[in-house]
């Protein structure tokens, strides 16, 4: 099978079966010809997408089938019904498609199918062979689930840590999930009981599933968890903190004092003249706040800094899980602190030297 030809979910089409040898003789017969195993006469039909191209990836697309209506475009999709030859139609043989046809890019942009669907039964989905795994799976593809089905699986505890635990270490198999379970959380649920409540999961569109050999691995997937966030909109505009900065004397030294030992990640760097514009993010929130490492060349910074430092007042704040324990991390790495670890009642903080020119404070509550 050529590698561009998507096969149904269900529908095994293999070289030599009698759907294969029906779809050849239907591909090489005209409609006037009576042994043809089709009745309609109509051709195929093609829809060309707005932007004139129907030309999709043979190793990334999906398709997605749905009895909504859709808009293509908007979702990232090559056409309303597929090119005449891609699909099998019910005259090829097998079940009868009624339902539309929407061709996409990739599994990726089959998730902006989720903004077109509202409601209804889930989309039945199909893969193409050999697909090049997205990320951690081999189908990121995901169309709307009622939001009903959604709040039934979070629901139940279990089901909630089976998906903190995916979250955690995504791509595990039943067995690991059970071990996580009962040695994380001392839930002594059974095999069958962690499969349920990984079938309910998969049905809300929360878990996906890929088969390597005789092992099932479990993903997480959190896209059906934006229907929650856009059926209660915010009605105020409000004003994020995008940018923040602090002053340092020597931007490459700031640089790998602040990935690598304070475990930050490089968001831009990007040379401005003998400067960059030089920008880190948390991790744990790579499309957060950004904190810029500027360089201190202006005649006013440098007495502005010194004041602080003398006064041993901080420039900047970061939060922490447990102060303690970043003492003791960062102190090993040599860190120099100011102040250790100090209970000030709601919270835990602790100050220490960045090597550039700042006192840094980081607290936790």
């Amino acid at each position: 099978m050529d590698q561009r030809e998507p096969v149904h979910a269900g529908d095994e089409q293999r070289p030599g079966t009698q759907h294969h040898r029906a779809g050849k003789a239907h591909a090489r017969r005209t409609p006037d010809d009576p042994s043809a195993p089709h009745t309609s006469t109509q051709p195929p039909h093609r829809a060309e997408p707005r932007n004139g191209s129907h030309q999709h990836s043979g190793r990334n697309a999906v398709v997605v089938q749905d009895h909504r209506p859709l808009d293509p475009d908007s979702a990232g999709c090559h056409s309303r019904s597929a090119p005449a030859g891609r699909v099998r139609t019910s005259d090829q043989g097998g079940p009868p498609l009624s339902k539309p046809t929407v061709w996409c890019r990739s599994p990726l942009t089959a998730s902006a199918l989720d903004g077109l669907i509202r409601g209804g039964e889930p989309a039945i989905c199909a893969t193409l062979s050999r697909l090049t795994p997205i990320g951690k799976s081999s189908l990121a593809c995901y169309a709307a689930r009622p939001v009903a089905d959604i709040y039934k699986a979070l629901a139940d505890r279990t089901r909630r840590i089976i998906l903190d635990e995916l979250s955690e270490r995504d791509g595990q198999t039943l067995f690991e999930i059970g071990a996580r379970l009962a040695s994380k959380h001392q839930l002594s649920s059974t095999r069958q009981a962690i499969s349920q409540h990984l079938g309910v999961l998969e049905d809300a569109g929360l878990v996906s599933t890929r088969r390597e050999g005789r092992y099932k691995y479990h993903f997480f997937n959190p896209a059906p968890l934006s229907q929650i966030n856009r059926r209660w909109p915010r009605k105020d505009p409000t004003m994020r903190i995008e940018l923040t900065g602090v002053f340092v004397h020597d931007q490459a030294q700031a640089l790998a004092f602040y990935t690598d030992v304070l475990g930050f990640q490089t968001r831009h760097d990007i040379p401005l003249g003998q400067d960059r514009w030089l920008t880190v993010v948390s991790p744990d929130h790579p499309d957060g706040p950004e904190l810029l490492l500027e360089p201190s060349h202006h005649p006013a910074v440098k007495p502005y800094r010194d004041a602080l430092m003398a006064d041993g007042i901080p420039l900047a704040q970061f939060a922490v899980d447990d102060v303690a324990a970043e003492h003791q991390r960062l102190t090993e790495a040599g860190v120099t602190f100011t102040v250790p670890p100090t209970d000030v009642g709601e919270a835990w903080i602790a100050v220490f030297d960045d090597t550039c020119g700042n006192l840094v404070q980081i607290i936790s509550a």
